[in-house]
């Protein structure tokens, strides 16, 4: 088996503080079926309180937390449309932020929990555009003629990173500031031809982390600053998820089965986080560092699973979530 390169890196990261082998609270948003239709639960990270959110008659998908806990904000399919909405963390006062024609998705709180960046999609193109995170103020970040999605505050909240269709129809990865005034594109160095960006993540310390194809079945992880000043490949790998203090990364890599989730830190061994045997994706790091949730794919269902870092104390939260992966986030973990 080849072992992805990540897998032995060091430089980027700090040495970790050791991780306490009680688990610790937390409650998860997810999306499962009721009768079909896609709605929002919410359950305790020990698996217990299951609760349901939504029961529109309307499908409801990618909760988002308010930075505070106290909101989520969503997608609900209103008429042709879907249209972003927010609630209450036990699902009351729910009312739509935007309204057609167009469609409006992807939402994204700020840092201070005030606006709300999402893609507004009309005609065929999408477009990045801000509110405030009660409908108003809305406006365009960067108008352009291509499409743009997967819009993500910076820590600080200064900026919004988000992929551009380039002419060539590949993406790039854009970083504007908050009001809209500045735009650059952030130099992406691919380790293959193809420069394309599949997703990227802001990492704690305002760095980003973005990934592009390496090989024919196989993605890479390159760390760089906005500038592009300082970049660096880190390896075979997907889906980069960054432990809230920076000291830890958990990520997907694909071998010849099925995608397998390793967390790596400094001055340890990677741990294998997940069951090789199943295929699973989206790793996601509580609150406060000490569990990671993940979706198992498998036998016409999906799974949510939560695990401590070295990969103990496994427990499944739900085996009924919404299967379609790319309404992102499938699930979400509330804030502290």
């Amino acid at each position: 088996m080849r072992i992805p390169l990540i897998l032995g890196l060091a430089i980027l990261l700090v040495p970790a503080t050791a991780v306490g082998m009680n688990v610790a609270a937390g409650e998860v948003a997810f999306v499962a079926g009721d009768r079909r239709v896609p709605q929002i639960y919410l359950i305790g990270a020990d698996g217990t309180g299951r609760r349901q959110l939504t029961g529109a008659a309307e499908p409801s998908a990618t909760p988002v937390w308010s930075p505070d806990g106290t909101q989520i904000a969503f997608v609900r399919q209103a008429g042709n449309d879907p249209q972003i909405y927010t609630m209450d963390a036990d699902g009351g006062s729910q009312r739509p932020l935007t309204s057609g024609p167009g469609r409006a998705a992807e939402p994204a709180w700020s840092p201070d929990g005030r606006r709300i960046v999402f893609t507004a999609t009309r005609g065929d193109v999408s477009q990045v555009a801000t509110m405030r995170s009660d409908g108003s103020q809305r406006h365009d970040l960067a108008p352009a003629p291509t499409d743009q999605r997967a819009p993500a505050w910076s820590p600080d909240g200064r900026l919004i990173a988000f992929l551009s269709k380039t002419s060539g129809g590949y993406f790039d990865l854009y970083a504007a500031a908050a009001d809209g005034r500045t735009l650059r594109r952030v130099p992406t160095p691919a380790p293959s031809l193809r420069p394309d960006v599949n997703e990227f993540v802001w990492l704690p310390d305002g760095r980003l982390a973005y990934t592009n194809r390496s090989g024919l079945a196989q993605e890479g992880i390159t760390v760089t600053t906005v500038s592009g000043d300082d970049h660096r490949y880190l390896g075979s790998g997907s889906a980069p998820a960054w432990s809230p203090d920076g000291r830890r990364l958990a990520f997907v890599v694909s071998h010849s089965g099925a995608p397998e989730i390793y967390v790596r830190s400094v001055g340890g061994r990677a741990v294998r986080l997940s069951d090789p045997n199943l295929a699973s994706v989206r790793p996601a790091w509580s609150p406060d560092g000490r569990q990671i949730a993940y979706l198992i794919l498998g036998g016409g269902t999906v799974r949510l699973v939560v695990a401590a870092p070295d990969g103990g104390h496994q427990r499944q939260l739900a085996g009924d979530v919404y299967g379609d992966l790319s309404a992102r986030p499938v699930f979400s973990w509330r804030p502290r």
